[in-house]
């Protein structure tokens, strides 16, 4: 999978100015957020290149989770932490 998580980070840049994105939300909120059980729909809503959702259809997470990388009281990014049926 290590190809396919590579090439996702060459594909997907999660933008500030991007209303469905995850990541997004959390660095601007500093809130993290834990999806117990993703599902296709979801990645629907939230993926609009198809390239990327094919990736992710290919890694096929079962559940994720992002969280703020915040330090000495300013967000600097965030961190995604996905789990697959294969991972464990």
């Amino acid at each position: 999978q290590l190809p396919l998580l590579e090439e996702l980070g060459r594909r997907h840049a999660p933008t500030a100015a991007d209303p469905h994105s995850v990541n997004a939300r959390v660095a601007t909120t500093t809130r993290p957020v834990l999806q117990a059980v993703a599902s296709p729909g979801e990645a629907d809503a939230l993926i609009r290149d198809p390239a990327v959702r094919r990736l992710c259809d290919a890694l096929a997470p079962c559940s994720y989770m992002v969280v703020p990388l915040v330090a000495g009281g300013h967000t600097l990014g965030t961190m995604t932490l996905a789990a697959t049926a294969g991972s464990g």
